[in-house]
């Protein structure tokens, strides 16, 4: 078993609080679990998975509370700023090492962000969307600009593990 516990966890600049590893070989399965806490905003990330060593089966679920959405910037590193807001998710992990697989759903609260290319910041409110491990389905997600009008999203965001972004977007206002 391997037991990390890093009191102060700072990447990129932001402070997460703290951070426990674990990692335990038990018969059969591989067990991994992170645990990220902040107590001052109730910043709250679990992940718990097991890995079958002999089917290569992947098991696990990650939570997330009050997830700040700035974190966003280090995932999307070109055209997006200005980041504010939380994020609650819930998803399941499974497949193989070879071929992870997600299914969830966030709920995004007070997000707002600043599109580069156009120089204009969106609020996107409170809104729910689900995901999978290709593609951040956005459809019937609201934004506003800084004027209150409303767009209506259909489609998402095409990606790989969270990396490899493209749109698939469309938007509609009245």
């Amino acid at each position: 078993m391997a037991d990390i516990q890093i009191p102060e966890f700072t990447l990129n600049g932001v402070d997460y609080g703290s951070l426990g590893i674990r990692l335990d070989d038990d018969s059969g399965k591989t067990n991994a679990s992170i645990n990220l806490n902040r107590v001052e905003d109730e910043l709250l990330l679990l992940v718990n998975a097991s890995l079958d060593k002999e089917s290569k089966a992947l098991d696990g679920t990650v939570k997330a509370r009050n997830l700040v959405m700035s974190t966003f910037e280090f995932i999307i590193d070109d055209g997006i700023s200005e980041t504010a807001g939380f994020a609650n998710i819930d998803a399941q992990m499974f497949g193989s090492l070879n071929d992870i697989k997600l299914d969830g759903s966030a709920t995004v609260v007070n997000g707002k962000t600043k599109i580069d290319y156009l120089g204009n910041l969106i609020q996107l409110g409170s809104e729910t969307f689900t995901f999978s491990e290709r593609f951040i389905d956005l459809t019937n997600v609201s934004l506003f600009d800084r004027l209150g009008n409303q767009a209506i999203m259909t489609g998402g965001l095409n990606h790989y593990l969270f990396g490899e972004f493209s749109t698939d977007l469309n938007m509609k206002s009245e």
